[in-house]
């Protein structure tokens, strides 16, 4: 379970990600990214933010789009 201080952390992640799923699909004239699968039907994955002890998570559900995790330490000096 994340630590609740990390709660605004996690949403801001989560926002950032959907506002790029949005930016994307705006410029590729509605290109889903990143895809579940090869139907450009299927719905956009969720993007999901978690932090766990010492490191910020993040990616999209469903995909191999999970980005590296950073250390809580870089972002908090």
């Amino acid at each position: 379970m994340a630590d609740l201080r990390w709660g605004e952390l996690v949403g801001a992640i989560e926002y950032f990600l959907s506002d790029v799923q949005g930016s994307v699909a705006h410029a590729t004239r509605g290109l889903a990214w990143p895809t579940a699968g090869p139907s450009s039907s299927d719905p956009l994955p969720q993007p999901w933010g978690r932090v766990e002890g010492d490191l910020a998570s993040f990616g999209y559900a469903g995909t191999a789009a999970e980005l590296e995790p950073i250390p809580l330490s870089e972002i908090t000096l």
